[in-house]
Formats: C-alpha cells, sequence, structure tokens
C-alpha cells in the first residue's frame, strides 16, 4: 500500500509540474519594446519559431508559442556561466576607466556597454560578450606626453603600466580585431585599444576601447580624417570617418555606477547618452521576434518577446500554439497546433485515479479478509463502540 501512495505523490508531482511549467507565451504585440521584465524575455533557436506563428504576429494577429526548446532569462544567464561573462566585463570596463582617470583621460561607456547602461537601468545587456569604452585623441596625446613619453612608444605600453597585474593591453585593426604590432604607432594615435584580463570568478575577458577623433585640418589626409556633416556643431569628434558627434556630446564623462550580478563598478558615461546612442543605433529598444544584433556568439538566436500563458493553454487544449517539430526524414520543419504536453497531462490524469481508485480497492479488501489486520474497541460514552 505504501509503494502505491508513493507512486500517487510521484505521479501528482509530475502532474504538477507539467501543469505549471512555463512552455507557452504569448508573443508581445509590438516589435520594438523600450522596458521589458525579465519574465518575458526567451532566446530561441530560430528553427524552432514556425512560419505560422511569425506570420501570425506580422499580421497583427495573437501569437502562442512553445517556447519549452528556448530558454528564458534564467536559463540563459546559466548557459555558460553567462552571469559570470558579465561581472568580469563590468569589472574590466571599472578597471580600465580608473586606471585611464589616474592619468588624466576621461574614458567612458560607449556602444553595447553603453546601451546595456542606459536600456537595463545602470545595468547590462545579458547577451553581451565584451566591454566598448570610449575616450579622445587629443587628451589621450596629452595624457600620454606627459607621463609616457621617454619611456613608452605609445599607450599600449603605459596604460599597461598604470594597470599593473596579470592585464594584457594591445591595439586592434578596427572592424576587424586582429591585433596590431606594438610598435606600429606613437602615442594614442590608431583607432582601437583593448584591455583583456582575468576576474576573480575564472571567467577572462576584454574591453574595447575606441579613440574618437578630432574633426580637425591637422589630420586631412590620414586615416584619422573626420567626414562629418555640417549640420553637427563644431567642435565635433569622429570614429571610423562618418560617425560624428559634437564633441560636448561627450565631455565633460559623467560619473555613474554600472552593476551586473555580484558586483558593481564606478564607470563614466558620455555627457549626453542618448544622443550618442542615437548616433550608434537605428533604436535603442528590444527588438522582439529577431535576430540578436551584432553579436559574435548569439546572433544565430532569436529574441521572443512573450507574457507566459501557460496555465490557460493547458486548460483550453484547443487554443492554436505553434510548436515546431523536425522531420527527420526531410530535414523539413512542421507547425503544430495543441501541445502535445497537453495529452500527456490527460493521461496521466486518468492514470492518477485509477491508481487513487485501486488504493481505496485494496484498503477494502484487505480490511474484509486479511487475518493479519485487528481492530480493538472502546465503549463510547452511550454505550455504543468506535473503531481505533
Amino acid at each position: 500500500m505504501l509503494s502505491s501512495t508513493v507512486g500517487v505523490t510521484l505521479l501528482f508531482s509530475i502532474f504538477l509540474s507539467l501543469v505549471s511549467a512555463a512552455d507557452v507565451v504569448k508573443v508581445l504585440p509590438e516589435k520594438y519594446y523600450t522596458d521589458v521584465s525579465n519574465d518575458d524575455i526567451f532566446v530561441c533557436p530560430p528553427e524552432v519559431i514556425p512560419e505560422g506563428a511569425m506570420s501570425d504576429w506580422k499580421n497583427g494577429k495573437d501569437a502562442f508559442l512553445n517556447v519549452s526548446q528556448c530558454e528564458d532569462y534564467d536559463e540563459f544567464l546559466a548557459e555558460d556561466n553567462q552571469k559570470d561573462v558579465l561581472d568580469c566585463i563590468v569589472w574590466i570596463e571599472g578597471q580600465t576607466i580608473a586606471a585611464l582617470e589616474k592619468l588624466g583621460v576621461d574614458a567612458y561607456l560607449m556602444s553595447g556597454s553603453l546601451l546595456g547602461w542606459y536600456r537595463h537601468h545602470q545595468g547590462v545587456i545579458p547577451w553581451d560578450v565584451d566591454g566598448d569604452l570610449g575616450m579622445h585623441q587629443d587628451k589621450c596625446n596629452a595624457a600620454f606626453e606627459a607621463k609616457g613619453a621617454g619611456k613608452h612608444k605609445n599607450m599600449i605600453g603605459l596604460l599597461r603600466e598604470t594597470l599593473g597585474g596579470d592585464f594584457y593591453v594591445g591595439a586592434r585593426l578596427q572592424g576587424v580585431g586582429s591585433s596590431l604590432p606594438e610598435d606600429s604607432f606613437d602615442a594614442c594615435n590608431t583607432n582601437e585599444l583593448m584591455v583583456r584580463g582575468p576576474h576573480p570568478n575564472g571567467k577572462t575577458c576584454h574591453t574595447d576601447i575606441w579613440i574618437m577623433h578630432p574633426d580637425e585640418p591637422e589630420y586631412k589626409g590620414t586615416e584619422f580624417e573626420c567626414k562629418c556633416e555640417d549640420s553637427i556643431a563644431k567642435p565635433r569628434v569622429c570614429r571610423k570617418g562618418t560617425i560624428c558627434n559634437a564633441l560636448d556630446d561627450f565631455l565633460p564623462a559623467q560619473k555613474s555606477t554600472q552593476t551586473a550580478f555580484t558586483l558593481s563598478a564606478d564607470i563614466k558615461v558620455p555627457n549626453k547618452p542618448k544622443k550618442v546612442l542615437d548616433l550608434l543605433y537605428r533604436n535603442t529598444d528590444f527588438m522582439n521576434m529577431a535576430s540578436i544584433p551584432a553579436n559574435y556568439k548569439f546572433s544565430s538566436r532569436t529574441l521572443v518577446l512573450g507574457s507566459d500563458v501557460s496555465s490557460i493553454t493547458h486548460k483550453d487544449p484547443q487554443l492554436a500554439v505553434y510548436t515546431q517539430v523536425a522531420d527527420t526524414a526531410t530535414g523539413q520543419q512542421k507547425g503544430l497546433g495543441a501541445l502535445p504536453e497537453v495529452s500527456i497531462v490527460i493521461i496521466l490524469t486518468i492514470f492518477m485515479l485509477g491508481m487513487g481508485l485501486g488504493v481505496v480497492i485494496h484498503k477494502w479488501y484487505a480490511r474484509r479478509h486479511s487475518p493479519t489486520i485487528s481492530y480493538s474497541t472502546i465503549e463510547g460514552d452511550n454505550g455504543g463502540t468506535s473503531q481505533v
């Protein structure tokens, strides 16, 4: 009888887990969202999103999606210890900004790191893979002249010395990522530096440092020449020649903090962060039902923003829910309607009820026919008897 009871308990636990599992979401209707709850974030392989669901969503219809093969926010952060990666990124940005400040250079969050700070409430983009900082060529050259000239050829050596420890500092070919020879430039006359270091949590990460060039005649005809539109006020600076901002969009840099998961770091941000972001990105919002952009590790994933409706779909198995199954013979994929989990729940419910009925019958039979079971009686107040 004990084993039967344990079996029923186990089946009931399985039943509850199936009913309560967050495996179905109603896709949020808009493409862009300024702010999203972490509970509504799912990162999916694109092949598990059927054409039917995508079509319904694009046409303004309610789209219900089976996300059992996707990762929710917490599951995604557990993948390859992504939380530790993000802690490492914030840490190395803080270390680098502090070292450059010692040298008299204002460095600030840039690109994806700035977007994370702005959109995620002084936090980080969950799928970020490295840090991004910015600093100005003329300010950097002045600092190098004051503290590094005669001792180092360029900022690589001076920054490495200032950071100390196990940090690596190098220069990179802008837009490519390959390293440049350490002696290939003087002072800060390059496009991109990089700092890499090991965090105590075991992760090694890096931050890029994008060098902003002044739009001045002396750089005309060089790789640092700016080609800015006249509508941008002077003095102005550029990155990659045509990405231009007024200088006061960046400076003076503003002090702030950035928080990952187990740590925060003192950092700086541009004087007008939204103006800088608007130049770098067409839209700073979350982009629903689209590939994660500009990301060499996660760009093959699709961001799905949706609210959990599992309890509704389990109660209404006729509700059209899209799930995707691979046809192993053809490699094609097919969209299905009602979830297969609903059938499992029904079968388990019937089986569980049958097991419960079996326990009741077993107890009744044992009480009537087992010679080993005895009963004692006590006298009630009215002279009757009660079984104990």
